[in-house]
């Protein structure tokens, strides 16, 4: 893979003991800390994008009636 594909690391605050933890659980599923939080960041942003206003109407009118 050419390195200008690779994607930069990342710092990530989290306690030694559920670091330790969930290298632990990534591993007994053979996956690595690191694609498992891309998968979950993924997954988290699809859920936000689909919970926002869809732009088919400017919130003026109430079509409730």
């Amino acid at each position: 893979m050419p390195e200008e594909d690779w994607d930069p690391p990342r710092r990530v605050r989290a306690s030694d003991n559920l670091w330790r933890e969930f290298g632990l659980a990534a591993a007994a599923n053979n996956r690595k800390r690191s694609d498992l939080l891309r998968d979950y960041m993924r997954r988290y942003v699809a859920a936000w994008k689909g919970r926002q206003a869809k732009g088919d109407h400017d919130g003026s009118s109430d079509t409730s009636r």
